[in-house]
């Protein structure tokens, strides 16, 4: 697999600093992240942004969190973007301003970044840093909860429940609630709120009611929120009422972007097919294909980062890739979307491959 545009001492320092950080092993985490962010690598800035505004293996330095956080984001880093919004919102290192976490939040959100989405819901939810409206809450939320962000469908299923912003549903409100609960409940620091909130809405439903929201929760689980609510006529919020309305993706990452995970490794790879007409023709060449890998390993979002300079090369190294599902990356001992970067080979002696 290609990693980025460093060489290969580089990409292992920056696995190291991954797996130390996930680890919490802060002090070795830093010693690898420091001369990579100092290189450039946005994933390494990222890093120490979040270690500076929390303090974790150095004494806890706002500024220094700033500075590195926005050094990410001058090269385009989305995920930067988000965590600089969510410090303001939180007020960790740098001081709560929910003006600058509206404004920081609002971009990731509309780069496609899901917890940013449902973070900037909950600003318009609150009115902080921003007027106080229930739709547009709902919409974001909406948005975050079809990317499978748990912490939205709890509050869009809340939203549903009290018939803030949207038409009063509570089979869809509990359905909601129910789906994000796998991860919600698994979570300590918020489970028994996750319980509570269940309760408090099944509490006003009838038996029946529930029957139908734990069937419409495992269809959510099948076939998304936009498909199981068309389906029952469920009214969607406000951004989402268009029948052709969808997420829009994550944005592809920019040069020298490292994904979360480096050394990821293939559940399913079909080798690319090696087409006739390129043999006849003694084309031969390497691909290099960009994929955005989702949480649950699916590929999506697949294209040429480096031409072949053979379309029909090009063409196969996609479609191959686009059908390989991956072991997810993660961060924090929890499965996210990354993007990676795969070279196919197609050479006239030996087999297309990957690496």
């Amino acid at each position: 697999m290609l990693l980025s545009t460093v060489g290969s001492a580089s990409a292992a320092d920056l696995q190291r600093g991954i797996e130390a950080f996930q680890q919490h092993d802060y002090a070795a985490a830093l010693a690898e992240f420091r001369p990579l962010a100092t290189e450039g690598i946005t994933l390494a800035q990222d890093r120490l942004c979040l270690m500076y505004a929390h303090g974790w293996g150095v004494k806890q330095d706002g500024d220094q969190a700033r500075t590195w956080c926005l050094k990410a984001v001058a090269q385009g880093f989305v995920p930067a973007e988000a965590h600089l919004g969510r410090l303001y919102l939180d007020g960790t290192g740098v001081g709560r301003d929910y003006t600058k976490a509206f404004e920081w939040l609002g971009k990731a959100a509309a780069a496609g970044d899901p917890a940013a989405q449902g973070n900037l819901g909950f600003l318009y939810l609150n009115g902080q840093g921003t007027p106080q409206d229930f739709a547009k809450a709902a919409s974001w939320f909406g948005e975050a909860a079809s990317r499978g962000n748990a912490y939205a469908q709890s509050n869009l299923g809340l939203m549903y429940a009290s018939g803030r912003g949207l038409s009063k549903d509570f089979v869809a409100g509990y359905a909601l609630l129910v789906l994000s609960s796998g991860t919600l409940d698994a979570n300590t620091d918020v489970a028994g709120k996750s319980v509570r909130n269940r309760k408090m809405v099944a509490d006003q439903m009838t038996p029946v009611q529930l029957e139908e929201s734990q069937a419409l929760a495992a269809q959510l689980q099948r076939e998304g929120l936009l498909v199981a609510f068309k389906q029952h006529g469920i009214p969607l919020p406000e951004a989402m009422l268009d029948p052709g309305f969808t997420p829009p993706p994550a944005p592809a990452p920019p040069p020298g972007y490292f994904p979360a995970g480096l050394d990821l490794t293939y559940q399913q790879a079909h080798p690319a097919q090696f087409p006739r007409e390129a043999i006849a023709a003694g084309h031969q060449g390497l691909v290099v294909v960009m994929a955005r890998v989702q949480a649950n390993g699916q590929v999506e979002d697949v294209q040429v980062s480096g031409s072949s300079g053979y379309p029909e090369l090009d063409a196969s190294a996609v479609a191959a890739v686009s059908s390989w599902k991956y072991t997810p990356c993660h961060i924090n001992k929890q499965p996210v979307a990354c993007y990676v970067r795969t070279p196919v080979n197609f050479a006239l002696s030996a087999k297309p491959d990957a690496h």
